[in-house]
């Protein structure tokens, strides 16, 4: 794009030091097609044309069933550690402290068998922008606090791992997640490429 070619010329960058910063992640291929299809709408709704930028290049279409994604969007809907606040002697002093991310860093992909970063990226960005899937895990920690089998666990590693299997068939058993997470995919395929086959028709 012309304005960041001028800003390297201005600094005197070297070829090299230009390349490289074009090739990091914020000006790759796969960014700068979510970027530009956007600020070319943006633009051309004011009436300007970008000239010099590069073409957006757009991920093919890659089909998956939605027993193939659903691990990738359960391990974007990381319950954190809990942590039972103690005293000086190791003595509990209220209730165990319950959370549940849903972050780009702080999750389950590192458990995942040889996960596919494709897969990663729509799994994340299904968990984030659906509002059934925020407003099913709040519904979670509500009723989790009261669960049985957490009062009778002795620590927190053991709360924690009992949370995390808790959460993925909680989370599912709702209808309007998956719903949700079909729209989702619908409306940024074109930016991930990913289409779940048959995602709205759960299999009888």
């Amino acid at each position: 794009m012309r304005t960041s070619r001028g800003v390297f010329n201005r600094v005197g960058a070297r070829p090299s030091v230009v390349a490289e910063a074009r090739s990091s992640a914020y000006l790759s291929d796969a960014f700068l097609g979510v970027l530009l299809v956007r600020m070319d709408a943006a633009l051309a709704e004011e009436g300007l044309h970008c000239q010099g930028c590069p073409t957006p290049v757009r991920p093919p279409r890659r089909e998956v069933t939605w027993e193939e994604f659903e691990p990738y969007l359960l391990a974007h809907v990381w319950p954190d550690p809990v942590v039972t606040p103690t005293d000086d002697r190791g003595r509990p002093t209220g209730d165990p402290k319950l959370h549940v991310h849903i972050c780009g860093g702080l999750n389950g992909v590192s458990e995942l068998a040889e996960p596919d970063s494709k897969l990663i990226q729509a799994g994340y960005l299904a968990a984030i922008h659906t509002s059934a899937v925020h407003t099913r895990v709040g519904v979670f920690l509500g009723e989790f606090k009261k669960d049985e089998g957490l009062e009778a666990l002795t620590t927190d590693e053991a709360r924690t791992n009992h949370m995390r299997q808790a959460i993925a068939p909680y989370l599912l058993a709702d209808p309007a997640v998956r719903t949700g997470v079909c729209a989702t995919l619908a409306r940024l395929q074109p930016d991930t490429g990913v289409v779940v086959t048959a995602c709205d028709h759960p299999q009888p």
